[in-house]
């Protein structure tokens, strides 16, 4: 297979005896493994590969995905830090979506437009987007919960009942 890859989530640690990788999902990405037996690892600039798994299970806050027999331990041992991916477009939804799903939506305040989405980071608290205005300056809008009204991708807006803003650094330095 080859082609575009969506990221499912990231190997954050493994157990090389047990063939075992604990895999910090990314939000709305999980139904991706559900009901599949196979799983593609990504480690570093390497094409991904594709692995058995014997069982993928929920684990804590992300997936724990145990690979068959004939996976080298010694090659389990080398997958911290890997991207866990896959070819299938994952269509976000209002409750199930990544981060970089944000990107190209436009920002409104009360029906007004504020802006594109140009880029988009998860925080501790919540979400933070930039924003390309209409007169091409930029600005941080922050998404927390008590902000935000909808997230919707069907019509590719974020209606907001507020929307904070910090002139961001591109703005502030060109």
């Amino acid at each position: 297979m080859s082609g575009t890859w969506h990221n499912i989530g990231e190997v954050r640690s493994v157990n090389p005896a047990r063939r075992e990788l604990r895999i910090r999902v990314e939000r709305g990405r999980a139904q991706a493994l559900e009901g599949h037996d196979w799983i593609w690892v990504k480690a570093g600039r390497r094409d991904p590969v594709r692995y058995r798994a014997e069982s993928i299970r929920k684990s804590g806050d992300g997936l724990a995905a145990v690979l068959v027999a004939g996976v080298p331990r010694d090659e389990v041992r080398t997958m911290t830090g890997a991207r866990v991916v896959t070819e299938v477009a994952i269509a976000p939804t209002k409750d199930a979506y990544a981060v970089d799903d944000l990107v190209g939506l436009i920002l409104a305040e009360r029906g007004v437009d504020l802006g594109r989405v140009v880029d988009a980071m998860e925080t501790p608290a919540h979400e933070v987007v930039e924003i390309e205005r209409p007169d091409g300056s930029r600005a941080m809008v922050p998404l927390a919960a008590e902000l935000v009204d909808a997230i919707d991708f069907d019509t590719g807006r974020i209606n907001m009942n507020d929307a904070p803003m910090v002139e961001s650094a591109a703005a502030a330095s060109g």
